[in-house]
C-alpha cells in the first residue's frame, strides 16, 4: 500500500483516488481478534495481559478489534467469574483497567500499520460539516450566562469560525483547524503578528489568528494533526454538496451562504466550482463507455456534438419520433416508444437521454433486470425506487430527495415489456406521491422503450404491462425501419416469427440454419432457453477445452453485509470468478474502443493472458485477425459503495436467451427447444446482424420433430393491430 500527501494539504481521512488509497470506514469492531498475521506480527500469545503503556501494542493482537462496548462485556464476564468455584484472588477491574491504558488498541494499530488516524485517536479533530437549519443546531453550553440582548444563542460550528477568522485567506477550512490550535490564555495583548515558515506549508503563515473576536489560535510548531468528518453520500442531497465545497474551497471576509445564494443552491454552486477548477472532484466515477460518463464532468459542449453527429446519422423515422416526444413532453409526462428488434430503440434512447441534459435536467436511465440495465448504463427500476424482494413498497425518503434535489427530472425506461402492469402501477402511485402531483408518474418526464413481441415479465400473475390503464392512456409511438438488418430476406423472416406466422418459409429457413452442434465456429454464442442448460453446457465445455485455465478473482469493496454485497455486485456482470483459457472464446460486456469494434456484445478468442492483462483475438470481416489488450474495469452498484473490479468478458460457450435480450452479438446458436415464454425464438434470432450469423443446432435435419412455442394472445393482436391503436410513426 503507497500513501502520498500533497505538499499544501494536511492529512485527511476521506481521500480515494487512483494514487492514494486510504483506508477507509474499516469498522475496527468486525477485525477478528485471533488474526494469524497479527499474532505473528506481535508475537504474542492470548492470555489477558495488564494493558500499561508499551505493552498496549503486545496486547494488541488479543485487543485490538474490540471497541469499549465489547470490552466492557468481556471485563465483567471476568469479574462474574469471582464467585463460588471460580472465585479468583486476583483480577483487573474494569475502572482500573481504563485508568492505566493510556493508549488505545484502535489508536495503537492506526500508528503501527500506517494507516490513517482515528476519530478517537490522540492528535484527531473532528470537523462537523453537516448543512444545519436554526432547529438542528445546537445551543452554547453557557447559555444561562448570557446577556439578555445577546443574539449568539447556538455553538459556533467549525465552519462558522472558520469563515470568521482574520488571518491565512489561502487555507481551506480542514487546513486551518490542521495546522491552528486554540489558545485558551488571555491573548488580548497580542497586537503584531509576525508572518512563520514551518516545514508542512509552502507558504508563510500568521502566527495567530482570531476568531469570532473572542477565539484565538495558534500556529503549531509539530506536525498538522489529522481530521475526519462524518462524510455525506450523493444521494444526501444539498448536504452533500455543501459538505464538498467546506472542505476544498477556500474563503475569507465571507460566508459559503452568501456565496451560494448567487447560485440558488449548493448543488448548483458546486457544479460551478467544478467547472471553473475552483476546486477538484473527488467523486468515484465508472466512466465506462460513451454514454455513462457523469454530466459534470463532461460538459455541455460535449453532448451538443454528440447530438448533433446523431441526429446527423439517425434515419428519418428515428428523426421524426425525436422531434414528436420532445414536443409531446412539452404538455405531456409520458411517452412509449415499440419497435421491432434492432430499430434503434436503444440510439433513440441515447439522443432523447443528451437533449434532455441540455436541457439541464437529470437524466435517470432504467430498466427492469440488471443485464438490460447495464446495456443502456443505468440502473434497475427496483434499485431507483428502493424496492426488494422482501418488500413492493418504495423507498420514499430517497424519491424524496431525487426530487428536491433536481428540479427537472428525466427516467428513460428501457425493455418495458418485462414491467408488469403491477410494478408500472407501484412506482407510478410511489412518483405521484412523492411530487403531490396527481398526473401520470408524476408529471416526471418518462419514456419507455421496448416491444411486446419480446420477453415478458416472469411473474405472470402480476398482469402484463398492456393490462395496466397507464400504457392504454399515453401517446404511443413506433420505430418501423430495421437499423441492426440489412438483409431484406433475414428481414422477413424474423417479422413473421415476431408475429407467430410460421410458414414453409420460416420452417426452410430454420432447416438451411442448422448444424451440428460440432460445426458452429468456435466464436458462437450459443443460447439456450434454461439457465441450468447453460450452467451444464458451460462446465462440459470449460472442462473439454484444451490447455490449462486460469481463474482471475473480483476485487470487491464494501461495507457493510457480506452476502448483501455479493448479491448487489451481480448488477455490475463482472463476474466474481473468471475461469479462462487460452484460445477460448470471451464475450466482451463493455465497450472498450467503440472504432475498432471492440464493443459490448463482441465475441473474441482468448490470445494470452498475463495477471494485469488479458490479450484477446478476432476475426475481421476480410480475413485479418485483430488484437486488443485489456484490463480491468472498475464499476460500482447505483446508490451504492459496493464497487468491483474485474476484467470486461465472460466465457462465451453459453448463455440465457433471456440475459441475450437487448444486446447484439456477432454470432449466435440458437439450440432447438421448447421454448415456452413468448417472445423467446424471435429475440434468440434477431441478436445478429447478419443471416450468416445465424445457427441452430440440437436437431437433425431435415426437421422431423416437434417443438412447443409460447405465445401470448394479447401481445400477437398488440402487434398485428398496431395502426388501429393509434400508434405514431
Amino acid at each position: 500500500m503507497t500513501t502520498t500527501a500533497r505538499e499544501v494539504t494536511p492529512p485527511r481521512s476521506a481521500v480515494l483516488d487512483t494514487q492514494n488509497h486510504i483506508l477507509q470506514d474499516v469498522g475496527d469492531a468486525y477485525v477478528n481478534n485471533y488474526n494469524p498475521y497479527l499474532l505473528a506480527v506481535f508475537r504474542t500469545s492470548m492470555d489477558i495481559q495488564y494493558n500499561d503503556g508499551p505493552q498496549a501494542v503486545r496486547y494488541l493482537a488479543k485487543y485490538l478489534a474490540k471497541d469499549d462496548y465489547e470490552a466492557k462485556i468481556l471485563l465483567k464476564n471476568i469479574q462474574a467469574q469471582n464467585q463460588g468455584y471460580y472465585k479468583r484472588t486476583t483480577y483487573v477491574s474494569e475502572r482500573e483497567h481504563y485508568s492505566t491504558r493510556i493508549v488505545g488498541a484502535v489508536e495503537a494499530t492506526y500508528d503501527i500499520m500506517g494507516w490513517r488516524k482515528h476519530s478517537n485517536s490522540r492528535n484527531v479533530i473532528f470537523l462537523s460539516t453537516s448543512l444545519l437549519g436554526q432547529d438542528t443546531r445546537r445551543l452554547r453550553d453557557d447559555i444561562k450566562d448570557l446577556a439578555e440582548d445577546d443574539d449568539q444563542i447556538f455553538s459556533l460550528t467549525p465552519v462558522e469560525i472558520y469563515e470568521k477568522r482574520n488571518g491565512a485567506p489561502e487555507l481551506t477550512m480542514p487546513q486551518f483547524f490542521c495546522f491552528y490550535k486554540r489558545v485558551y490564555q488571555n491573548t488580548g495583548a497580542i497586537t503584531n503578528v509576525r508572518e512563520v515558515t514551518r516545514p508542512f506549508y509552502s507558504h508563510p503563515l500568521p502566527e495567530y489568528v482570531k476568531c469570532f473576536r473572542r477565539l484565538t489560535y495558534k500556529l503549531i510548531k509539530d506536525k498538522p494533526v489529522f481530521w475526519r468528518t462524518y462524510n455525506q453520500s450523493e444521494t444526501n442531497g444539498e448536504s452533500f454538496y455543501y459538505q464538498q465545497i467546506v472542505l476544498n474551497l477556500p474563503i475569507f471576509g465571507t460566508t459559503y451562504k452568501n456565496e451560494m445564494e448567487r447560485f440558488g443552491s449548493y448543488k448548483d454552486y458546486y457544479e460551478h466550482l467544478l467547472n471553473e477548477g475552483s476546486i477538484e472532484s473527488h467523486r468515484r466515477v465508472n466512466i465506462e463507455s460513451l454514454d455513462d460518463i457523469v454530466d459534470v464532468e463532461r460538459g455541455l459542449e460535449i453532448y451538443r456534438d454528440e447530438l448533433a453527429i446523431m441526429l446527423n446519422m439517425a434515419n428519418q423515422n428515428q428523426k421524426s419520433i425525436f422531434s414528436q416526444i420532445v414536443t409531446e413532453l412539452e404538455l405531456n409526462s409520458t411517452v412509449i416508444v415499440s419497435g421491432a428488434a434492432g430499430t434503434g430503440k436503444s440510439y433513440l434512447l441515447r439522443m432523447l437521454e443528451r437533449h434532455y441534459r441540455l436541457q439541464n435536467c437529470k437524466v435517470f436511465k432504467l430498466a427492469p433486470t440488471g443485464v438490460a440495465a447495464h446495456n443502456i448504463s443505468g440502473q434497475t427500476i427496483h434499485r431507483f425506487f428502493g424496492l426488494t424482494n422482501i418488500s413492493s413498497v418504495p423507498n420514499f425518503v430517497m424519491l424524496d430527495e431525487y426530487v428536491k434535489l433536481y428540479s427537472q427530472i428525466v427516467l428513460l425506461v428501457d425493455e418495458y415489456s418485462m414491467i408488469s402492469a403491477k410494478l408500472l402501477e407501484s412506482i407510478n402511485d410511489a412518483l405521484v406521491k412523492t411530487t403531490q402531483r396527481a398526473t401520470i408518474m408524476g408529471g416526471i418526464k418518462t419514456i419507455f422503450f421496448g416491444d411486446v413481441a419480446q420477453l415478458l415479465p416472469i411473474q405472470q400473475k402480476e398482469g402484463n404491462i398492456w393490462e395496466s390503464e397507464i400504457f392504454n392512456a399515453v401517446p404511443r409511438y413506433s420505430l418501423h425501419k430495421p437499423v441492426r438488418q440489412q438483409d431484406e430476406n433475414f428481414i422477413e423472416i424474423l417479422n413473421k416469427v415476431r408475429n407467430y406466422q410460421f410458414d414453409e418459409s420460416v420452417i426452410a429457413f430454420i432447416n438451411t440454419r442448422t448444424v451440428h452442434k460440432s460445426e458452429l465456429p468456435l466464436s458462437c454464442l450459443r443460447l439456450y432457453t434454461t439457465r441450468q442448460r447453460v450452467a451444464i453446457a458451460n462446465e462440459k465445455d470449460f472442462a473439454e477445452f484444451p490447455g490449462d485455465g486460469l481463474e482471475f478473482l473480483a476485487h470487491d469493496s464494501y461495507v457493510g453485509n457480506e452476502r448483501t454485497a455479493k448479491i448487489s455486485l451481480r448488477e455490475t456482470r463482472l463476474l466474481e470468478n473468471l475461469f479462462i483459457k487460452p484460445n477460448m472464446p470471451v464475450m466482451l460486456i463493455h465497450n472498450l474502443h467503440v472504432p475498432t469494434g471492440w464493443v459490448n456484445g463482441t465475441i473474441a478468442l482468448v490470445e494470452y493472458m498475463e495477471e494485469e492483462n488479458i490479450c484477446l483475438k478476432k476475426r475481421l470481416p476480410n480475413g485479418n485477425d485483430a488484437i486488443y489488450w485489456i484490463q480491468r474495469i472498475s464499476r460500482q452498484v447505483p446508490n451504492t459503495s459496493y464497487t468491483r473490479t474485474q476484467f470486461p468478458i465472460v466465457p462465451a460457450f453459453a448463455t440465457t436467451i433471456h440475459k441475450a435480450q437487448s444486446a447484439t452479438i456477432d454470432c449466435v446458436g440458437i439450440h432447438l427447444d421448447n421454448m415456452l415464454s413468448h417472445g423467446q425464438l424471435y429475440v434468440a434470432m434477431s441478436r445478429v446482424r447478419k443471416l450468416e450469423d445465424l445457427y441452430f443446432f440440437g436437431a437433425e435435419t431435415p426437421l422431423n420433430i416437434k417443438r412447443k412455442f409460447g405465445a401470448d394472445i394479447d401481445a400477437i393482436e398488440i402487434i398485428r393491430k398496431k395502426k388501429q391503436l393509434n400508434i405514431r410513426t
